[in-house]
């Protein structure tokens, strides 16, 4: 029972920590946003978004790095 407590705070806290991450830059938002309903390219991204090809660019790395893409 204790070990499930501890893992289930453990999993709280990494959902927790993602969610901070996800959600503290507009450009991921806006980038996640625009890859929920099909695949784009960085080209495409940028064009949707208005964002620059190296904030794009880096925050797709940032969201990979993370396997959150």
């Amino acid at each position: 029972m204790i070990n499930q407590t501890k893992e289930n705070y453990s999993t709280l806290l990494k959902i927790e920590e993602d969610m901070k991450f996800l959600t503290k830059s507009e450009i991921r938002l806006k980038i996640l946003r625009c890859l929920n309903f099909s695949p784009n390219s960085i080209k495409e991204i940028v064009k949707k978004t208005g964002l620059t090809y190296s904030s794009v660019s880096s925050n797709i790395n940032k969201l990979q790095k993370r396997r959150k893409l």
